[in-house]
């Protein structure tokens, strides 16, 4: 789905974490959730999905301050919820230890575990997986001697 920021502070916060107006400033826990939600409407294919998970400038094209771990969004649906990571992992069959490190972001959300969410928490698989790629990519983007290996393959390749 695209997303319109209709006011340029909008675009800024989400981009940059920050906006020059000083009008408009945040808690950073106020943004990083405005991050999050505009990642989740943007793994999204239509508008009628919103309808399935609580809560046009083309915003895909930009990157966010700080990517957001699938990880999290489902960690505040289980408090949204009010369903204990415990309760998730044995609904779910697998091991609290890897929910939780999943929650945490320090595990990726995979095809199977998405598919698990699915059908336990009703929450589409599919925009899961987006938002798991996208995060990989934004964070790869940031490693600077991957980027630089990157640039190196780009320049011989070029010479060819």
């Amino acid at each position: 789905m695209d997303i319109i920021f209709d006011k340029d502070y909008l675009k800024e916060l989400y981009v940059t974490g920050k906006t020059s107006d000083k009008k408009h400033r945040y808690q950073p826990q106020i943004i990083n959730k405005y991050v999050r939600v505009i990642d989740i409407m943007m793994s999204l294919p239509d508008t009628l999905s919103l309808m399935r998970i609580n809560p046009n400038m083309i915003a895909n094209n930009l990157e966010p301050f700080r990517p957001t771990h699938p990880g999290e969004v489902l960690k505040d649906e289980l408090e949204y919820r009010k369903i204990s990571q415990r309760q998730l992992a044995a609904e779910m069959g697998i091991s609290y230890t890897l929910l939780n490190e999943v929650l945490n972001g320090k595990r990726q959300v995979n095809t199977e575990l998405a598919l698990l969410v699915e059908a336990a928490l009703d929450i589409p698989a599919e925009p899961l997986l987006q938002m798991q790629a996208r995060y990989n990519m934004h964070t790869v983007k940031r490693n600077k001697s991957f980027m630089e290996k990157l640039q190196k393959v780009r320049k011989i390749v070029a010479a060819f």
